[in-house]
């Protein structure tokens, strides 16, 4: 199959517009800071896990999704062990520990739902694809199982580094607006719900999910374009802190995870792009949430979002492009 590089250019192009408009108006004080939390509080407890779920029961459970899901939550672990250890290499000099510790965290996590799961729905749309787009959107749903238990066990023992304040939470571990969604998505997906539906003549249900988890992408990027207003032009541009951060998540660690895991020739072209796109997605918006929470450097971690968010608009076109050449697709 071919994969569009100008699909996946426009892609990142639409988001980053989508993201300048939610700059504009929050300068403008169309969106206010009450506001724009009220917006974050009904993208992370409605729309995101909604389209968790929506996304997770588009596979129809047979077989050959079984074997395919399997295989994509070893590789989602291999993807956040091989990024935590780049994180913590790649960022142990940085200064000073605030700094650095969301630097690392920003490595670690991608911004699986709100901006891959469009990527690679649109770089799975082409002809000849032997990929559906509700596959690859699946796909990115259960890849994301893994990123919300590292997010609430690793991520969080990394912002708690030199803070007695912030601890491990048994219970936040197992019960929080990520990995619930993707437990009632599996459950889901393992009793059929989209055929029991099907035959009910009821897709007006599955409908509904995906009208309101639809709304996350565009929703989570007018916050973030608001959020990074907040904070001087000067500073967000001239941070060569935040640049380093563009190179080793956007650039570095996408190639190494697709030429060390294209060396083994165990997956397909499918998958092998697939993962070469989890890994070249920008930072997780989670980033600056838990920053804000916490008050670790909220700025610094806005910016480690919008950047890489902005710079990936050039980048993983790039990469994408390189791996489509590496497997003469």
């Amino acid at each position: 199959m071919k994969f569009d590089i100008l699909t996946v250019l426009n892609t990142t192009l639409g988001m980053f517009i989508v993201m300048m408009v939610g700059y504009f108006l929050r300068k403008k004080d169309t969106i206010d800071a009450q506001f724009s939390k009220k917006l974050s509080k009904l993208v992370l407890h409605v729309t995101q896990p909604v389209l968790i779920v929506s996304s997770m029961i588009k596979l129809d459970m047979n077989e050959k999704n079984n074997i395919n899901l399997g295989i994509l939550l070893l590789i989602s672990l291999g993807v956040h062990i091989s990024a935590s250890i780049l994180g913590y290499i790649s960022m142990r000099f940085m200064k000073p520990q605030n700094a650095r510790k969301l630097s690392e965290h920003s490595i670690i996590f991608a911004n699986v739902m709100f901006f891959g799961l469009p990527i690679v729905k649109n770089l799975f749309s082409g002809e000849g694809s032997a990929v559906s787009p509700d596959e690859a959107q699946a796909w990115a749903s259960f890849f994301s199982i893994i990123f919300h238990v590292f997010a609430w066990t690793y991520g969080m023992m990394i912002l708690g580094r030199g803070r007695d304040d912030i601890k491990l939470n048994p219970k936040k571990i197992i019960f929080n607006y990520g990995t619930i969604p993707c437990a009632i998505g599996a459950l889901l997906y393992f009793i059929k719900f989209k055929s029991i539906i099907e035959s009910c003549e009821l897709t007006g249900v599955i409908s509904a999910l995906e009208y309101i988890g639809g709304l996350c992408t565009p929703v989570s990027l007018l916050v973030l374009g608001g959020v990074l207003s907040t904070y001087p032009l000067k500073k967000l541009l001239l941070d060569p802190k935040v640049y380093y951060v563009c190179f080793v998540k956007l650039i570095v660690f996408p190639l190494a995870v697709f030429f060390a895991v294209w060396a083994t020739g165990l997956l397909s072209n499918e998958m092998l792009m697939f993962t070469l796109v989890m890994a070249a997605l920008p930072t997780a918006s989670l980033t600056n949430m838990f920053a804000e929470l916490h008050d670790i450097e909220p700025g610094y971690a806005a910016t480690c979002v919008g950047m890489t968010t902005a710079v990936s608009v050039f980048t993983l076109p790039v990469v994408v492009y390189i791996g489509q050449m590496v497997l003469g697709v």
